[in-house]
């Protein structure tokens, strides 16, 4: 069993927090977060259903003096009224840089060398500084990036087909945000193509397209703040790291040939990322990703 520890305790931390304890899937979890308070009755809360789960977790507020040998620390603070009013998740930048600088400092400090996730936005900028910061490995320093854009994918797509979810099989790759390219020809139901689909029915795929990707501000608009989905995508890479699991999830990444982070299909086990899987785009996805990169690559010279 592992040690894991969650930074930050909003909404989308603390739903990370239980699930990793109802599901449990670590020996210990260790939270921290700038609000003490706010950090001390998570954990209380959290404690008080530990007498119905099926395994037991020793879960604790902490310090980074306490984290020094956790296997996975997640990243999970974040200001999700800056991207309502500037209907932008980069809207979060400004004050999450120096948010980054603190915690990798304290990181380097008591000489952490495990496995980072990244589910703070813009993810794909910030897991790039993160891992500038940190001075750990590329292969080290992950982003939930599209992992949760593709879960988005399987709902909308199941919905109008009226199937069980986990039919579908997809890939969203490039930018978490809105230049993100939805792979329609890595889609398929069944093993069979949505092209194919698209012959024996009507599937307006601009309009799938847009929910997609205005995902979140559909659910942020509602409520105020996104949590359920985005930790799910974040403990499902999470237990591939813990399991070794070699399983293919398409978070952010160092990609060499672009030399940014962004997310592709990558092979995710105890090591982080183990390997990339090159995903065939049509000429169209692949035009579409090109502008991706160069809005990735834009937004960097920003930090």
């Amino acid at each position: 069993m592992s040690k894991v520890c969650v930074i930050g305790l909003g909404p989308v931390g603390s739903t990370i927090a239980t699930r990793i304890v109802q599901r449990g899937l670590v020996r210990e979890l260790v939270v921290i977060d700038l609000n003490e308070q706010k950090a001390k009755s998570e954990v209380l809360d959290i404690k008080d259903s530990l007498c119905l789960l099926p395994t037991y977790t020793k879960v604790s507020v902490g310090t980074y003096d306490d984290i020094a040998d956790a296997d996975v620390v997640i990243s999970a603070f974040g200001n999700m009224q800056a991207v309502l009013q500037g209907g932008d998740r980069f809207a979060e930048l400004k004050g999450n840089v120096p948010a980054v600088r603190a915690i990798t400092a304290e990181l380097k400090r008591v000489g952490f060398n495990g496995n980072l996730i990244v589910a703070s936005n813009p993810n794909d900028v910030l897991t790039d500084f993160f891992a500038q910061e940190s001075g750990l490995p590329h292969n080290q320093v992950i982003g939930t990036g599209c992992v949760l854009d593709g879960m988005r994918l399987k709902h909308y797509v199941s919905d109008l087909l009226n199937l069980d979810p986990r039919s579908v099989d997809g890939f969203v790759v490039g930018e978490h945000g809105p230049t993100q390219v939805i792979a329609w020809s890595s889609v398929n139901i069944h093993g069979k193509s949505i092209f194919d689909y698209a012959k024996e029915m009507t599937i307006d795929f601009d309009d799938l397209t847009s929910k997609i990707i205005r995902g979140g501000f559909s659910i942020a608009s509602g409520k105020g703040y996104t949590n359920v989905a985005i930790a799910e995508s974040t403990v499902h890479i999470l237990e591939a790291m813990l399991d070794d699991a070699k399983r293919i999830l398409s978070v952010v990444h160092y990609h060499e040939k672009y030399d940014i982070y962004i997310s592709t299909p990558a092979i995710i086990g105890r090591n982080g990322v183990e390997g990339v899987v090159e995903l065939k785009l049509n000429e169209t996805e692949q035009a579409l990703f090109d502008l991706s990169v160069k809005t990735i690559q834009e937004q960097q010279k920003q930090i």
